[in-house]
């Protein structure tokens, strides 16, 4: 910078966001927010930077042309480069402009330009003119041996020699040229003898593949594998693709012993994959078994799971049918497996009326370009049956999720204030126009939570600090979005709004409307509107019900919002919420009118069971939330085995039971005071009268055969007679029960998901481990402090139902529970137990045993430093230190035996 001119002082980029956002970076100054007074002196430009001279093209100015201006202007685009007092390693890296030469068009022309140049230079050096030319080449380079040269007056011939066979003439003055050229110019791409020699090799053993009948033999294998060694062996190391076999086979030598691996890949004697490249594979969805990898697809390590589930609208029923490990996820890939899943479930006639998925962008194309063509539709016809329906939706639950997401990071949404079902509430006392925005803003919830806080009454009790700011873990939860999206938050904004004038009416409005729409939309049982006094939690039970209007009229206001281009969700929430829902309108019609369904609960189309299916599988594996893909498979091959062999031997149970076997009189008697007691409790609970003649008896009418002794014992006027029907009910149902009795496997198999450890690592469960007993944490706050520390378990939360299996415990742990003359087999801990066996932990994250010292081992250890002291001394003999008379006279002290 020149000292003569005066600093200037230029004020920062506002209008100009990515110039901004460059001057920003170059100042290194950590969360500086510029404003409008802010400036930076001209210290901090190159003289270049300016504009120091007028460049006025007006000729009727009086002042000079190219004067020098008193004021100093930057360029446009000038960023400032120079700071002295910074140190060298925050100094900014010195940028070069762009040359024309770097734009791709002036690159390929300067590449053409060069290549014509080559090419006129082999031409000038092909010219041939005159015999005598190339015989002073001839001369000057050697030709193939065999060959003998003849010259004659006017040409040159070229002769192959044959020793057994009489000479023949093979080349004359025709092709003399051709030749001539091989010998002067090069092969600009030569390929080496060796990668000749290769190819032809790949080439006979490939023929020899297609000639043999089978491929699985020793011979075959082996040949296969050395046409993959030689491919591999001609790509380059960037190119290369291993196939699975290969990398299975590197996976077991390099896990057998990785220094053995290491010296093939030095000695280069086999093409093997880097051990990086191993280790990138060895991902937490991939594992090794039995000789295959599981978690892989085409050579590549998974990085997901596709899963297809069945899920009955009118029951229970839900089970998963095919799991696949991808390693990515698109369209073409769903499609292929939808098409595979869907023929099997055709096969075993099940009925599908819906496709459900979240609003990843996969899942939108498989929608729009492989079911409906390019325009998203709300069914198609069923690929194996034409005539069948099969609609498609997004999952609410995750678009709600979405909604949320999409307020969170905004921070305000503006929504258009039309008369619409989707704001089922007056809208706040504010004038507006035809034109006016309801603004629903995040900063109101924040401001609410913050009021509420320190309170210990809240009106909104349901907001926390996650879900003012989550994490990105967080947002993928649901739950945040229904702390938000919830009665009671929505009436809290409207509280403060009415009473302490905060201006936060339109917030509520939304989030009141939102909130309706999910209650409508989680509609689970049948009874939840009745037990909740809410009709929007009623089921649909008409194609005239005004939840399809009002879900309708929903979806038209959404796309109303999208179409007015004010601040709203994004595009792909804006689709998936819309579609959603005339989706619903229309299937809930279909099983109303064409599968004659009594209702239709609305919360039935959610994934929350598939989220549920891979808790199970989590749980079986340890409680680990990243499990491989064979732990998945596996623990969903249990599941299928379990409920297979549940059915089966029901079955068989069913067909061998006998309805018609008597009981003894005294469990007559029961059963009869039993079935009276069951007909006055369900009596009442109603006033139908009709009820009541069908399930109570009065004495009189009771049937003489009937056990009614015990019964008109206990009577002092209040006990019930049941009727026949409800005796008859009764004792067949106990005569079922004393048969079940009879197979522990069935009893046993009821119980599949009792209890289960928490140990890191450890699988153990009541019903697959019957001789492991489960302990329940203590309720001393000490000793369940020392229970979390030995699981080794960060941020780990139990319950009242956790538990640790028995084998984390020493066996001096446990007590021996006396019952009268008899000991029980149940085990029982020590009050001071604590876990401390844990062999699925590493080494480092074991516990360690801390032993106390003893009087013996504390003289052992100073005797030891008075000889080592002794050692050192030069002055000292080296002769026995001989004990005094008080410490020979002192007994030996026994060593004692601690136990934790």
């Amino acid at each position: 910078m020149n000292s003569n001119v005066k600093t200037s002082f230029h004020a920062f980029p506002l209008n100009d966001p990515q110039l901004m956002t460059e001057w920003l970076r170059r100042i290194r100054r950590e969360h500086y927010a510029p404003t409008k007074e802010s400036r930076l002196c001209s210290a901090h430009f190159l003289e270049s930077d300016f504009i120091s001279t007028s460049q006025d093209s007006n000729t009727r100015r009086k002042r000079k042309r190219n004067a020098q201006l008193s004021l100093r202007v930057l360029r446009k685009g000038a960023i400032p480069s120079v700071f002295p007092q910074l140190p060298e390693r925050l100094q900014p890296m010195a940028s070069t402009s762009r040359t024309e030469s770097a734009t791709a068009e002036l690159r390929h022309q300067a590449e053409s330009d060069r290549l014509e140049t080559a090419a006129s230079e082999f031409l000038s050096l092909d010219k041939v003119g005159s015999l005598e030319e190339i015989k002073t080449m001839l001369e000057s380079n050697p030709i193939p041996v065999g060959f003998v040269p003849v010259f004659g007056a006017d040409s040159i011939a070229f002769c192959l020699i044959d020793v057994e066979d009489v000479p023949n003439l093979v080349c004359s003055i025709q092709n003399l040229l051709a030749l001539a050229k091989s010998w002067g110019i090069p092969d600009p791409n030569p390929r080496s003898a060796e990668a000749k020699w290769i190819e032809a090799a790949i080439d006979c053993l490939c023929n020899l593949l297609e000639e043999s009948n089978d491929s699985a033999t020793p011979l075959m294998q082996q040949i296969q594998f050395i046409v993959e060694q030689l491919r591999l062996r001609c790509q380059a190391k960037e190119a290369r693709r291993y196939s699975p076999g290969l990398i299975v086979f590197a996976m077991v030598l390099k896990s057998t012993s990785s220094a053995c691996y290491q010296v093939l890949l030095d000695q280069d004697l086999l093409v093997l994959p880097s051990v990086r490249r191993l280790t990138a594979i060895s991902s937490p969805l991939i594992d090794y078994s039995s000789g295959s990898i599981v978690g892989m697809q085409e050579a590549n390590p998974a990085s997901t799971m596709l899963c297809f589930m069945v899920k009955s609208i009118a029951g229970k029923y839900r089970d998963v049918v095919a799991l696949f490990p991808l390693s990515k996820l698109t369209a073409e890939i769903l499609h292929e497996h939808y098409t595979s899943v869907m023929g099997m479930l055709q096969r075993t006639n099940l009925n599908v009326v819906t496709i459900l998925v979240d609003n990843h962008s996969a899942n939108r194309a498989f929608f729009v370009h492989k079911l409906c063509g390019g325009i998203l539709q709300t069914c198609v016809p069923h690929p194996f049956h034409r005539e069948k329906k099969i609609f498609l939706l997004f999952d609410p639950t995750h678009t709600i999720k979405n909604v949320y997401n999409n307020f969170q990071k905004r921070q305000s949404l503006e929504l258009p204030a039309k008369d619409s079902a989707f704001f089922n509430v007056p809208l706040p006392h504010v004038k507006r126009t035809a034109d006016s925005l309801i603004v629903a803003k995040f900063e109101n919830i924040k401001e609410l939570y913050n009021l509420e806080q320190d309170k210990p009454l809240k009106l909104a009790p349901k907001l926390n600090s996650s879900v003012i700011d989550p994490k990105s873990i967080q947002k993928t939860s649901p739950k945040l979005a229904l702390a938000v999206f919830s009665e009671s938050t929505a009436h809290a904004l409207e509280y403060y709004s009415a009473n302490q004038g905060k201006p936060w009416g339109d917030t509520a409005t939304f989030v009141h409307a939102v909130t309706q729409l999910w209650k409508v939309l989680n509609v689970k049982t049948s009874s939840i509107g009745k037990h909740k006094r809410d009709c929007c939690r009623d089921p649909v039970r008409s194609d005239t019900d005004w939840k399809l209007t009002y879900l309708a009229d929903v979806a038209n206001y959404l796309r109303e919002w999208k179409a007015c281009r004010s601040k709203g969700l994004s595009d792909e929430t804006f689709l998936a919420l819309s579609h959603t829902l005339d989706a619903l309108v229309e299937v809930c019609r279909y099983l109303l009118n064409s599968l004659m369904f009594e209702y239709v609960l609305v919360g039935a189309f959610q994934s929350d069971p598939l989220e549920g299916r891979f808790g199970w599988y989590r749980h079986r594996k340890g409680l680990n939330y990243y499990v491989s893909c064979k732990d998945v498979l596996d623990a969903a091959k249990d599941l299928h085995s379990e409920s297979s062999d549940l059915m089966e031997e029901a079955g068989q149970i069913a067909d061998q039971l006998n309805l018609i076997e008597e009981i003894e009189a005294a469990d007559a008697n029961v059963t009869y005071y039993v079935a009276g007691k069951i007909a006055k409790s369900i009596t009442a609970q109603r006033s139908c009268t009709a009820c009541n003649q069908l399930l109570v008896a009065t004495p009189d009418e009771s049937a003489a055969e009937a056990p009614s002794d015990f019964l008109r014992q206990l009577d002092r006027g209040g006990l019930t007679n049941p009727s026949d029907l409800v005796f008859t009910i009764c004792k067949e149902a106990w005569v079922i029960i004393m048969q079940l009795q009879r197979c522990q496997r069935f009893l046993k198999s009821r119980k599949s998901h009792g209890s289960f450890c928490c140990a890191l690592g450890c699988s153990n469960n009541s019903s697959m481990s019957p001789a492991v007993s489960f302990h329940f944490f203590p309720k001393d706050t000490e000793m369940k402090r020392k229970w979390l520390v030995a699981l080794r378990r960060k941020e780990f939360k139990p319950s009242a139902t956790t538990q640790v299996c028995s084998v984390h415990f020493a066996e001096s742990c446990f007590k021996e529970q006396l019952a009268g003359f008899l000991p029980t087999t149940r085990r029982r801990l020590y009050p001071n137990a604590v876990p401390s066996i844990f062999p699925t932990l590493p080494d480092r994250l074991q516990p360690v045993e801390k032993k106390r010292k003893t009087a013996t081992a504390a003289a052992a250890a100073a005797q030891e430093v008075d000889f080592a002291a002794f050692l050192k001394a030069p002055e000292c003999s080296k002769t026995k230190a001989q004990p005094t008379d008080t410490e020979a006279d002192e007994p030996e002290q026994p060593l004692q035996e601690l136990h934790a």
